[in-house]
């Protein structure tokens, strides 16, 4: 009698691991799904950099350096645009539109914040104005990506826990 209710027991209790188990999964599966994918790094890499310039014609006072690189690179701005877009709509669906905004805001804060940290910040911000000035069309989202502040960005990338995993 007494095996028969461990036995009952233990049925029920595997019973329960398996249904947390199984509603565990779709969690951990979106979980993973919040990431960019290296296809979209360069849309997210591109925000960043504009936010950074954005931040350094306000407190440097560059506004006619950043609004020649708004039109000369207007079209690149605005296809990256759509891609950053597009890809807050696969990650966040509905939330998307609320969810880039808070993201622009918050690239926008820390941009400002590492102005107010660097004593040579007006002095770099107008020197990186002026060589975005100079570069030919098309060349943006790659100059762009080779700065680290477009790196810091705070998204996973999608497949690089695996690429990190691998290297070990």
């Amino acid at each position: 009698m007494a095996f028969r209710a461990v036995l009952e027991n233990s049925a029920s209790f595997s019973r329960g691991c398996a249904v947390l188990l199984m509603s565990c999964l779709p969690f951990s599966t979106a979980l993973a799904e919040i990431c960019v994918k290296q296809t979209e790094l360069p849309a997210l890499q591109t925000r960043l950099f504009q936010t950074e310039l954005m931040v350094a014609a306000l407190t440097c006072k560059e506004r006619a350096g950043y609004n020649k690189i708004i039109s000369k690179f207007k079209d690149e701005f605005v296809d990256q645009g759509k891609e950053l877009k597009r890809t807050f709509n696969r990650i966040h669906g509905k939330n998307a539109e609320k969810r880039l905004n808070r993201f622009i805001t918050r690239l926008a804060n820390e941009a400002s914040m590492r102005s107010l940290r660097n004593a040579d910040y007006c002095d770099n911000a107008t020197s990186l104005i002026s060589q975005t000035i100079a570069l030919p069309e098309g060349e943006l989202s790659d100059f762009a990506a080779a700065h680290p502040f477009s790196q810091q960005h705070g998204v996973a990338v999608c497949g690089t826990e695996l690429l990190i995993s691998q290297s070990n």
